[in-house]
């Protein structure tokens, strides 16, 4: 009897687990197609190295970074004679034009923060500015002077003699100071001449030399080609390599210092893509030229309007092209960068150096 009743529950239980067998199969989890969850966003952050000569694809680095996440701030990227300023948002250019011409500063939109949460795909470009092989000031002082008329003369022709004293004036003080001299070769510049101790000093850093035959000509207009490689100077030559920007320099004796200029921004390409070399420059255009070699860039009226500013009769219309240039070029200024760490915005008027008494024949060293 107990065997069975035994034999009997061992029979039940088979049963029960031949009856249950495929109610359990129906709640089975099948390991290998399980649903995974799905994973958070993930964004690309694109760093270009926006330089005349980087790699083929541009590209410096690339990362991946988790929704919200923020991208980890790469190494500076190094080039020769270019000094890197930090990395930028640009205006919506799609990908880089394959040129070799850094962005302008109208394409850059603004200075990355990398405390910025990352919700999107980014890129961001190096900002690069020229590595000037003369000491320059730091300081706003105006490097042009207008008359006691008002007159600032925009679009004159600027002469060698003016071209001199400009590049005087933009001298750190020290290396100014060390550097002075009132004597030169040219038989046409001669002590007691208001251009003369710019002059000298100029010429005896190695910046401007004189014409064939021996002399300065002062008073002559300067051609564009000329003043192209007068701003080059201040750099080394050997770091831009490739296609001519312009396509009426080919041939010129200056197309290195404008091709090393259009690449770095400081001369801007136009439509036609013509620099017309041979032409005359004005004060206007050296005046623009000048505040991108210096990084002097207002950017909207309301940033130059101060109490007590100077303005000009012959650069009233706020509507000109150069308006802000020549205001930024004949006010001397403290200032502080707006948030695109591009543009500044003037702060306080300063005194200007005594430009005047450096131009006298008995005038001293600073």
């Amino acid at each position: 009897m107990m065997k069975c009743r035994a034999w009997m529950q061992r029979s039940i239980a088979l049963l029960l687990a031949i009856c249950l067998l495929p109610i359990t199969s129906a709640f089975a989890i099948d390991a290998e197609n399980e649903p995974t969850p799905l994973p958070a966003d993930v964004w690309t952050v694109t760093f270009y190295w926006n330089h005349p000569e980087a790699p083929t694809d541009g590209v410096y680095s690339e990362v991946l970074v988790p929704d919200g996440g923020l991208v980890p701030k790469p190494a500076d990227p190094t080039r020769e004679g270019w000094i890197f300023l930090g990395w930028y948002e640009a205006t919506e250019i799609g990908h880089l034009r394959e040129e070799t011409v850094l962005l302008g500063i109208s394409e850059f939109s603004a200075f990355f923060d990398f405390r910025t949460p990352i919700t999107a795909d980014l890129n961001l470009y190096a900002r690069w500015e020229l590595e000037s092989r003369i000491p320059l000031t730091t300081k706003h002082y105006a490097y042009l002077i207008g008359d006691d008329r008002a007159y600032v003369r925009p679009q004159d022709y600027i002469t060698r003699a003016e071209i001199a004293t400009v590049l005087f004036r933009l001298l750190d003080s020290t290396y100014r100071k060390l550097n002075w001299t009132k004597e030169n070769p040219f038989p046409d510049v001669y002590t007691g001449a208001w251009y003369n101790n710019a002059v000298s000093t100029i010429y005896a850093i190695g910046v401007l030399d004189g014409l064939p035959g021996g002399s300065f000509m002062p008073y002559a207009s300067i051609r564009r080609g000329e003043f192209a490689v007068l701003v080059a100077e201040f750099f080394a030559l050997d770091y831009v390599r490739g296609d001519d920007v312009f396509l009426d320099v080919t041939d010129h004796w200056a197309r290195d210092a404008i091709n090393l200029l259009a690449a770095a921004q400081i001369l801007q390409v136009p439509e036609d893509r013509l620099f017309h070399p041979e032409a005359f420059i004005s004060r206007a255009e050296v005046a623009a030229i000048i505040n991108r070699v210096m990084s002097r860039l207002p950017q909207e009226v309301r940033d130059v309007n101060l109490p007590g500013v100077r303005t000009w009769r012959d650069n009233r219309s706020q509507n000109a092209w150069y308006y802000l240039d020549i205001q930024e070029a004949t006010n001397s200024h403290d200032y502080t960068m707006k948030a695109d760490q591009i543009h500044e915005s003037w702060t306080t008027l300063v005194p200007s150096p005594k430009w005047a008494a450096m131009q006298q024949a008995d005038a001293q060293p600073g």
